[in-house]
């Protein structure tokens, strides 16, 4: 198990349009992927789970990876949220 932790940098927080992106990207892969944010613990595969957490700016939250690509995992998804302008 991998885990690292991210602040959000955008005004706007964790909203729809990256959330989609990556749950999206997320789905591609069977190992495990979860978002933790205050003692919540959601799939990084659902738009509707990482949503209903509402991450605002300034918030620190961990992506946690299970199986055999979790390096590569946080990898891309740490590339994605800096493409998506969500942390810096």
């Amino acid at each position: 198990m991998k885990e690292k932790q991210f602040v959000i940098t955008s005004k706007d927080g964790l909203h729809a349009r990256p959330a989609a992106r990556i749950a999206q990207h997320a789905s591609q892969y069977h190992d495990r992927i979860d978002l933790i944010y205050k003692q919540h613990h959601m799939t990084l595969k659902s738009i509707i789970g990482i949503m209903s957490l509402g991450i605002p700016e300034g918030d620190i939250f961990t992506i946690q990876t299970e199986g055999h690509h979790e390096d590569q995992i946080l990898e891309e998804i740490h590339a994605l949220m800096v493409k998506e302008g969500l942390i810096e």
